[in-house]
């Protein structure tokens, strides 16, 4: 029998599950995470916090399932999506802490790119971003010397997952970052102009449903492939089947 170990990165807290190849649930575990609030309208995880949660909620699901890595077929991650992560492209960590899509720190910033053109709004991460690089050390500086990376949670965990192998996010989360243009199927050039973010921040933008790539020994036990990553809205839209219209 195959195994399935979906990992569910919310916002209030990190759930595992080890399904089989049968659909039922074999083990699981979950760990609740702390916010803080350092200011009215302020919400911060601490991003390492998600990557231990995580490998907690992994390792307590594949005990209670009474399996190993090693019996792993695939990995899928859904997630927290708009939440913003920035971290070193050399060492894996986290520059800020990670600031949560209920974040409204950047609201006075919305109005001033709609007058410019750039639809947008203070849940996305577009601002939030542009806030990070603006309010850490030689930030702008640095991101474009190429030493830093951006990410949603789910490219956070798959970094952390392939031992910073692979920088990648999937189309349903690069939507809710306010960069992405759909147009153009690609990182909208003139928003990151304007905000000042250079592409090579980015994670590369692949379907919902493939190999990203594999985890590491250190990392997970195993070298597993993660073979999915959906924002968890839209994981849950599939996960009920709504694949056509209308349903």
């Amino acid at each position: 029998m195959s195994y399935v170990l979906a990992i569910d990165e919310g916002t209030t807290g990190v759930r595992a599950l080890i399904i089989d190849s049968g659909s039922a649930v074999r083990g699981g575990a979950y760990h609740e995470l702390t916010p803080s609030y350092p200011k009215p309208g302020w919400v911060e995880l601490d991003a390492d916090e998600i990557w231990n949660a995580t490998r907690t909620v992994c390792a307590r699901g594949l005990q209670a399932a009474r399996l190993t890595a090693r019996d792993i077929t695939a990995i899928g991650i859904a997630n927290q999506r708009s939440t913003t992560v920035v971290w070193e492209r050399r060492f894996g960590e986290a520059v800020y802490p990670a600031i949560v899509w209920q974040d409204v720190r950047t609201a006075e910033r919305v109005p001033e790119l709609l007058a410019q053109g750039i639809y947008t709004n203070a849940m996305a991460s577009a601002t939030k971003l542009e806030w990070v690089l603006r309010t850490i050390y030689d930030g702008p500086a640095r991101a474009a010397r190429g030493e830093l990376c951006f990410g949603t949670v789910d490219s956070w965990l798959l970094w952390k997952l392939t031992d910073g192998a692979v920088h990648a996010t999937d189309y349903s989360n690069a939507s809710c970052t306010g960069l992405y243009d759909r147009m153009q199927d690609g990182w909208d050039q003139q928003v990151l102009r304007l905000l000042g973010i250079p592409a090579t921040m980015l994670p590369a933008i692949r379907s919902t449903s493939e190999v990203y790539g594999r985890t590491t020994k250190e990392t997970l036990g195993a070298e597993v492939p993660v073979t999915g990553m959906a924002g968890d809205q839209q994981a849950a839209m599939f996960g009920e089947l709504c694949i056509d219209k209308g349903l």
